[in-house]
């Protein structure tokens, strides 16, 4: 019980501080960058470490040493990098995305924590006596079943949102407030997250002023998905560097 009370606080406290590093520091400095940094870190172990345990597996069913297939599914340098790249990917978006968030998801996000060291430690627990690495089963495990949680409170909560005050008749003048609600002093970020701001309001713009128009239901829900999918690859960059935080914590605790 304290040991899972413990995992939680450093959970907590490590997620919350490279989050805050970023919302109160990216508007100010490019020196803000250090958080996503630290959370393609951990998303890079999360991704390298279980793909190497796969590799291994894969290799010894699968493919007979000396030939390519073998030599290319052995590389760790290859493996690495592109998992490397693929994390860049999640880290961006979540970072991106979260400058946007309500306040409502991210309260959420505190609760998700929590329920995503609950399952840990129940899957665990579970599968202790069967398997033999048990952290990095529980902790994919958990990746998969949290990432479905998250989406739909994410869903739930997007549906359920106000519309942005940026949103006015105009296309045009939403843009530009939507624009101007955001920026930084650093002309990267700056670029990214006011082009990221006016896409936005792009879409709360359509949503606002013709969706009540739209009759076809398939069509209202494809708008829907398509702002869903465009916020997945952020979800799961979330999801997977909650739990690997929360797998870091808890095996430095073991230890």
């Amino acid at each position: 019980m304290l040991r899972g009370v413990m995992s939680y606080i450093l959970a907590l406290v490590t997620i919350g501080a490279i989050v805050a590093l970023w919302l109160l520091s990216f508007s100010l400095h490019c020196l803000s960058l250090i958080a996503p940094f630290i959370a393609l870190i951990f998303i890079s172990f999360s991704f390298v470490e279980i793909k190497i345990v796969n590799k291994n597996c894969f290799n010894r069913c699968y493919l007979k040493k000396g030939t390519l297939l073998f030599s290319i599914f052995s590389s760790k340098i290859l493996l690495t990098l592109f998992y490397t790249l693929l994390a860049l990917v999640f880290t961006l978006s979540l970072f991106l995305e979260m400058i946007f968030y309500s306040h409502i998801l991210k309260l959420y996000l505190i609760f998700h924590i929590f329920l995503m060291l609950f399952i840990y430690l129940g899957i665990k627990h579970s599968i202790k006596d069967m398997v033999h690495i048990e952290s990095i089963l529980a902790r994919e495990w958990s990746i998969n079943i949290g990432i479905l949680i998250l989406m739909i409170a994410f869903i739930t909560i997007t549906f359920n949102s106000y519309i942005p005050s940026f949103v006015v008749p105009s296309l045009e003048t939403s843009i530009i407030n939507a624009s101007n609600e955001v920026g930084s002093q650093c002309k990267i970020i700056d670029h990214i997250v006011r082009l990221k701001a006016e896409f936005n309001a792009g879409f709360w713009w359509i949503i606002e002023n013709t969706a009540g128009h739209i009759e076809h239901k398939m069509t209202k829900l494809g708008i829907w998905l398509s702002f869903i999918l465009m916020n997945a690859l952020a979800l799961m960059g979330i999801n997977r560097l909650i739990m690997t935080v929360i797998d870091l914590v808890d095996r430095v605790l073991k230890k």
